[in-house]
């Protein structure tokens, strides 16, 4: 069972659902994995998946209280039919006679943006967390942008039951 301890308190200590609903532990500090050992993983075995199947591995280390079937759901919810490539962030090798090189593709998200990986499934995450949490205000998600995190926020965040959005965009 990971526990997460906020950086500038360590006696503030959570599970992974309270640490994604709070976004920031009292006084301002992050959330951490209380003890890292309960995060190592061999990599060997969850790159060898595709990027549903990487991403459940991944979350249920990071987010064991979720559990598995919670899991799986929220994977599924976060990016089925949301990106142009069936890979989500494809791996493209290069056209260059000088060396191989491969490129991660990060523009399939619903706004061509790297931030659609992880604004499709933060507010899917906080919308479970909610109710793991017994929390039953709506959650309003405030944000300021003067690009892209703007865009990737408000579709992320749309459809999802229990959150709002609010964007700060600068004056011109």
């Amino acid at each position: 069972m990971i526990e997460y301890v906020s950086t500038r308190n360590p006696s503030i200590r959570v599970r992974s659902s309270k640490a994604i609903l709070d976004g920031q532990a009292e006084g301002g500090g992050l959330y951490v994995p209380s003890d890292l050992d309960l995060i190592k993983a061999d990599y060997h075995d969850i790159i060898n998946g595709d990027f549903r199947s990487m991403a459940k591995a991944v979350w249920n280390i990071f987010f064991d209280d979720y559990g598995d079937t919670l899991i799986d759901e929220l994977v599924e919810r976060s990016y089925n039919n949301k990106f142009t490539s069936e890979y989500i962030t494809p791996l493209v090798k290069t056209h260059s006679s000088r060396y191989e090189a491969h490129v991660l593709e990060l523009y399939h998200g619903p706004t061509s943006a790297f931030k659609d990986v992880a604004l499709s499934a933060l507010p899917n995450l906080m919308s479970a967390a909610r109710g793991m949490n017994d929390f039953t205000d709506d959650i309003m998600i405030l944000t300021a942008t003067s690009g892209d995190t703007g865009s990737a926020a408000i579709q992320g965040f749309s459809d999802v039951p229990g959150t709002s959005i609010i964007v700060f965009y600068p004056y011109g």
